[in-house]
C-alpha cells in the first residue's frame, strides 16, 4: 500500500486481497483515497448482502460558472462508491456513497 502523488492511496494489490472478487465491478487498480475508504471497500467485499460494488467508476458530469475566468467550465465528479445490496426486506437497492470523516 502506498500514497501516490495526488495524496491518495493507489493499492495495486488490493484486488488480489478481495475475498469475493467477483462482486467488484470496477476498474483496476482500485483507487481508494483514505483509510476510511479502504475499510468501506473491505466491508463491501465481505458483506453477504452486498451483491456488487465499485470504486470511482460512476462519473457525474457538471458545468459551473467560474467568475474569475468569466465563463462556464465543464467538470466531472467521481463518486467514491457504487453498491448494489439486498435490503432486510429482500429488495435490491442501489446506492452512490461518499465517504467523509
Amino acid at each position: 500500500m502506498g500514497r501516490r502523488g495526488g495524496g491518495y492511496y493507489q493499492i495495486k494489490e488490493f484486488y488480489k486481497y478481495l475475498k469475493n472478487p467477483d462482486k467488484y465491478k470496477g476498474n483496476r487498480p482500485i483507487t481508494l483515497r483514505s483509510s476510511w475508504e479502504i475499510k468501506v471497500a473491505s466491508w463491501l467485499d465481505r458483506d453477504p448482502n452486498c451483491i456488487e460494488w465499485n470504486s470511482e467508476t460512476i462519473v457525474i458530469p457538471y458545468t459551473f460558472y467560474d467568475p474569475k475566468k468569466g465563463k462556464y467550465r465543464k467538470h466531472r465528479y467521481f463518486t467514491d462508491f457504487y453498491m448494489k445490496v439486498r435490503s432486510t426486506s429482500g429488495a435490491i437497492e442501489e446506492y452512490l456513497v461518499e465517504v467523509k470523516p
